[in-house]
Parts: C-alpha cells; structure tokens; sequence
C-alpha cells in the first residue's frame, strides 16, 4: 500500500501517506496480513505460548527465508527514499531482544492502563455515539451498476484479455455478499408490494 501511494510522479510523499493513514486502511493492512498467516506459522506461535499442548513442533525453517525477507524489507526502504537503510540495520531490529519487565514496572504500566481506561470512559461519556451507517437500496444498486459498468470498460479496453479477466472476476466475486443483498432487499419490497396490492384488490371486493 505504501509503495503504491508513494511510487511514481505526482504521488504522495511518505510522510503525506501517513497523515493521511486512517483507521480503515489499517484494518484492510491487518486483514491482508492475516489472511497470509498458515496454519503451520500458527501452530509455532503456540509453540512459545502454551508449549505443553503442542506436539509435532517443528523448528523453523534455516535462515535462507529469513535472508530473503530481510533484503526485501532493506529494498523497500530504498524505493520508499531511506537509501541510508542497509541489511545491517533491519537485522538490528529483528533481533532486538527487550528486557523483561521488573513488578515495579508492570505496575507502573497497570495503574497507568486503569487510568487511560477512565479518561477514554469519561469521553465515552460525554460523546455522543455517531449515527449507525446506513445504505439504501437505491445508493446499494446505484454503487453496484457503477462498478459493473467501469469493469465492463476495462474488460472492453484492456489489451490483455486475460489480465483483464483475471482482475474483473476477483471483483466481481468480492462483491456478490453485497449483490445477494440487494436481491433479498428487491424481493422483500416486491413481496410487499404483492401483498398490498393483494389487500387492496380484496377490499374493493368486499
């Protein structure tokens, strides 16, 4: 996300894309993220956690993957404008090992958590909460057509058919919760509308 913000001309600087950087964009990131976690990453994970209910463990692979990430991260931080990172420097950070905490300091941390945990209560208090989100059927159908429309341009423009068909049907599948929706939405106010029509026509009747 952030090379894409900030490669090119006319882009974003890195400091522009992280003012700009809000709550969503950081769910999205944790989202893709998670969704790249396997099974197997877990089952190390727990590995440190709970290591009595973990059998079969399997130690991590040799540091040939870890080599590869490293360079790609110090690549990263080259396009980005820190030509000053070298490999030396996010091996630093990655083997960083912080002390562990005295009882005086978890203590320290505690009381201070409580007290954060009151002042966002009183603000809580004081705010009002914002209006849930709302999205007519209307502005639903709407934003639907428009999509389909623009990726039927790309599919009619784009001069690799493949490439083209590969991106529209991803989309196309990410959006069908929100077609199913409108149907059930567009059935409900025909059956409705059935049943008034079906009222009024037996009152006239009687």
């Amino acid at each position: 996300m952030l090379i894409d913000a900030t490669d090119g001309e006319n882009c974003e600087t890195v400091m522009e894309f992280w003012k700009n950087y809000n709550l969503r964009m950081a769910i999205n990131n944790i989202v893709e993220a998670w969704n790249d976690v396997s099974k197997r990453c877990l089952h190390r994970v727990w590995r440190k956690l709970i290591p009595d209910l973990i059998c079969d463990f399997k130690d991590f692979e040799p540091s040939a993957q870890i080599c590869e990430i490293t360079e790609s991260c110090v690549q990263l931080a080259n396009r980005l404008g820190f030509e000053g990172v070298e490999y030396q420097d996010i091996e630093d950070i990655l083997s960083c090992q912080p002390d562990e905490l005295t009882t005086e300091e978890l203590q320290e941390l505690s009381v201070a958590g409580e007290a954060e945990g009151r002042e966002e209560d009183d603000e809580n208090q004081e705010v009002p909460p914002p209006p849930p989100r709302q999205m007519t059927t209307a502005e639903l159908s709407d934003t639907l057509e428009t999509i389909e429309q623009r990726l039927q341009w790309l599919e009619d423009n784009d001069c690799n058919a493949e490439r083209s068909g590969k991106t529209t049907r991803s989309i196309r599948a990410c959006l069908e919760p929100n077609k199913q929706l409108l149907y059930e939405r567009m059935r409900l106010k025909n059956t409705e509308r059935d049943s008034f029509h079906k009222l009024k026509t037996q009152a006239r009747r009687s």
